[in-house]
């Protein structure tokens, strides 16, 4: 059996290499030692291994300091020193001391499958130490995040950005295509307008009036002339106007995640709550759940757990939002560019928006300020 802290992991096995770390139940495996810093201090060590070794187990790793000693590694012929290697263990409780590199040459299949048998093992103590951790905070952190989603303040917000999709679907749609200018959660809001370009209007009026003057000296009777002439004229634009695309920046906006996100925050938040609530019910075993399945869980409640926190981020910085005249200028972005998606005005924390064909709607965010229920 694998080395441990318990004193009933001991005794030998017909199936040693196959049977030894598998035969170990969650709360055995949680004892396991998995390596030494002094690994000659280890009861029945022998110096040299048997011809006749038989099935053995891989238990300890030892990573020697610089300042240590290296050990005799009991396959070389000389018993060269190493610092780094493994500690074998046959079927008779035997231990050997094996050089990381003279295993694979050593003992080839049956090394990898000894192997592979720890390694397994070793990763499903890791995935079962960092759920047992999460476990047991979960209970906590699921009352205080269930909390922050039923409070008034994201209720308010909730409602807010629902009456938002529903009355003004296009505006939302610009916001949620802004992107990021750099790396956080400040967008910048610029548009693009038309603007009368008077520097290429002159341009050209110059060369229709070089060319007007080559036409003059031609000599041409007044009908062919004024033919020419306005040939020129349509063919270079003199005197038509010419327009250019402009951006007009209107600055950075922050605190703009609660409406830019997918969800609005609050509802995600609940969502999260439900799931990290049936991972905490699926988890409280784990005697009968894969390897496999067991780090799902973890890894699930870790993604969770951290949209959770930006969530909550969101929804604290969409106070500021609402604070600061962020609205005001937000709603100046929105009702400028080529085609605006309908008028936006702000008044403190009421929003009034009118899209086209849809009638104005005007929302209050004033309670999300003062956390009224």
């Amino acid at each position: 059996m694998p080395y441990a802290a318990n004193p009933n992991l001991t005794g030998a096995s017909s199936s040693y290499v196959e049977r030894g770390w598998d035969s170990l139940t969650d709360e055995q495996l949680l004892l396991v030692q998995w390596s030494t810093n002094d690994p000659m201090s280890l009861p029945n060590i022998h110096r040299s291994i048997p011809a006749d070794l038989g099935e053995f187990q891989i238990e300890l790793a030892y990573d020697l300091a610089p300042e240590d000693d290296a050990v005799p590694c009991a396959h070389c012929p000389q018993h060269q020193p190493h610092r780094h290697g493994f500690v074998l263990r046959d079927g008779h409780g035997r231990r050997f001391l094996l050089g990381s590199t003279c295993g694979p040459k050593a003992y080839g299949t049956n090394y990898r499958l000894a192997s592979n048998a720890r390694t397994q093992m070793k990763r499903r103590y890791e995935v079962l130490t960092r759920w047992l951790r999460l476990r047991d905070d979960l209970p906590a952190k699921i009352d205080e995040l269930a909390s922050i989603a039923s409070s008034g303040q994201a209720r308010v917000l909730r409602a807010g950005r629902n009456r938002l999709e529903q009355d003004a679907p296009r505006m939302v749609a610009k916001i949620r295509a802004l992107r990021p200018s750099d790396v956080g959660s400040t967008l910048r809001l610029v548009h693009t307008t038309e603007v009368r370009d008077r520097a290429a209007e002159d341009a050209v009026m110059s060369e229709f009036l070089v060319e007007v003057g080559k036409l003059m000296e031609l000599g041409l009777n007044n009908h062919e002339y004024t033919r020419q002439h306005g040939q020129l004229k349509a063919k270079l634009g003199a005197g038509q106007p010419i327009t250019r695309t402009a951006e007009l920046d209107h600055g950075e906006l922050e605190g703009a995640d609660w409406i830019r996100a997918d969800r609005c925050p609050s509802s995600t938040l609940i969502d999260i709550v439900a799931r990290l609530r049936g991972l905490a019910a699926i988890g409280q075993g784990t005697q009968d759940k894969s390897t496999s399945r067991l780090s799902q869980i973890v890894r699930q409640a870790d993604v969770d757990l951290e949209a959770a926190e930006c969530c909550i981020d969101a929804i604290e910085s969409a106070k500021e939002f609402f604070q600061s005249g962020r609205l005001s200028k937000l709603c100046d972005w929105l009702n400028g560019g080529i085609n605006p998606p309908g008028r936006a005005l702000a008044g403190g924390a009421k929003w009034q928006v009118a899209e086209k064909l849809r009638p104005q709607v005007t929302i209050d965010f004033g309670p999300f300020l003062t956390g009224a229920h």
